[in-house]
């Protein structure tokens, strides 16, 4: 009974670490009329079907996304809050702040909340130099959060102990 105890003691912490470090990669795609942006949002778990987005790669106009804005900088340019939805819209009308290569910062956000069309995702560059431009997407694709393989490395061992724990209660 008490290898039973540890054993499910055990499968509860690894589940629990598995996810805090649950880091899920969430890919996207927008094209429309001077838009042409591809990458990968990176984001921690913070609700049920919500991500945190805190870091991201990509191209975004022949620019490399080098990252994301701190959701700590709401208000500073744009009101963003930096959250990932699955299943969609993907992002809300605070939307998802993205830094570029080239100085410029874009909120990726969703219908007419963030100066975009109704129901249309919307990227709103702002150029230091020139001020902001709002690009409509005619397309726009996300992909389905993946947990990264550590993650599931962690819960996989988690329930591979639980299996030979209830093995050896059930023997004995």
């Amino acid at each position: 009974m008490k290898t039973w105890i540890t054993g499910a003691a055990f499968l509860c912490c690894a589940l629990l670490l598995a996810s805090m470090a649950g880091a899920d990669e969430m890919s996207f795609t927008l094209s429309g009329q001077g838009l042409d942006a591809s990458g990968t949002f990176y984001g921690t778990p913070s609700a049920d079907g919500q991500w945190l987005v805190n870091d991201a790669a990509g191209v975004f106009n022949g620019s490399n996304i080098v990252g994301i804005w701190p959701e700590s900088n709401s208000g500073n340019i744009f009101n963003f809050d930096n959250l990932y939805f699955s299943p969609g819209p993907t992002v809300d009308g605070g939307g998802i702040v993205f830094q570029l290569a080239n100085g410029d910062m874009v909120n990726l956000c969703y219908d007419t909340g963030c100066a975009g069309a109704a129901q249309t995702y919307t990227a709103i560059v702002w150029d230091p130099n020139s001020g902001i431009t709002n690009l409509n997407a005619d397309f726009a694709e996300f992909g389905a959060p993946v947990p990264e393989p550590s993650t599931l490395a962690l819960a996989g061992s988690g329930f591979i102990a639980l299996a030979r724990i209830g093995r050896r209660v059930l023997s004995a």
